[in-house]
């Protein structure tokens, strides 16, 4: 993450729902956050993660 600029993080936004990416991406483009990976699930979002050598530094979950 940037210190100097927040809206350069990269954002992976999971959800089983593709409608519900769509709006959410659409959204945090429209906040600035321009960096988005949309998975469909948590496996592939992990498969995401490791590809990219990347560690999750915050998580948002909105269900069970």
């Amino acid at each position: 993450m940037s210190a100097t600029n927040p809206k350069s993080l990269r954002i992976l936004l999971v959800d089983d729902f593709e409608i519900v990416r769509l709006m959410l991406r659409n959204a945090l483009n429209d906040l600035g956050y321009n960096e988005v990976e949309e998975a469909e699930d948590g496996k592939q979002a992990m498969i995401k993660l490791v590809e990219a050598h990347c560690t999750a530094q915050g998580l948002l979950r909105t269900k069970d």
